[in-house]
């Protein structure tokens, strides 16, 4: 749906400051709506814990012999937690993954060193760089490459949804980005609107 709305406010000619606004409500709706499916599951937990309590509370009624000496529960083990740590030097790329979604070797060579630059240069801390890079190869922003003979398709709803920490100017700045990339691709570009010439950093 927000993919539709994008679209045709682009067929419409709409400025892309316009295209940014609306980006920016669709992009509170979604954090809206999330936060809202949050509520609800916490409501169902808390009913579900607090009809476990009372249903403890009638067996307590009807048990007659005196409850067990109190133990110390043993300690629970916690399972070691994964740091996020900088990309390593000796880091290798899952480079089949980059070819069975259509790169030539020599481009997914060239991308694992942007990948790696880019990482360095931002002081990127990650948990699992295999999935960064998968995720980078994925992105709906990396140029499309033929794939047997047709045309590989760029971008998927998936760039509307919020990242994990990114704010709503930046989810609003990367739509509008896509909306100018979409208006060059159609030939409807304005010359004084490049694509990513009012780029905000990050």
């Amino acid at each position: 749906m927000p993919n539709k709305i994008l679209d045709d406010l682009i067929a419409a000619k709409v400025p892309s400051d316009t295209i940014l606004a609306v980006a920016e409500l669709i992009a509170q709706a979604e954090v809206n709506r999330h936060i809202e499916a949050e509520n609800s599951i916490r409501r169902a937990k808390n009913a579900e814990r607090m009809r476990n309590v009372r249903a403890r509370a009638r067996t307590c009624k009807h048990v007659q012999t005196p409850p067990p000496a109190y133990t110390t529960p043993p300690k629970k083990i916690e399972p070691k937690k994964v740091l996020s740590m900088p990309i390593p030097s000796d880091w290798l790329p899952d480079l089949e993954f980059a070819k069975a979604r259509g790169w030539p070797t020599e481009y997914a060579q060239a991308e694992v060193q942007r990948f790696r630059d880019h990482a360095l240069a931002k002081g990127r801390r990650c948990k699992d760089w295999q999935a960064a890079w998968r995720n980078w190869v994925t992105s709906p922003f990396q140029q499309t490459l033929p794939v047997n003979g047709h045309q590989a398709t760029g971008g998927t709803d998936d760039e509307f949804e919020r990242r994990p920490g990114e704010s709503l100017g930046s989810l609003g700045r990367r739509l509008a980005d896509e909306a100018r990339r979409r208006e060059h691709a159609a030939g409807i570009a304005r010359p004084d609107d490049s694509l990513g010439e009012r780029r905000g950093g990050d």
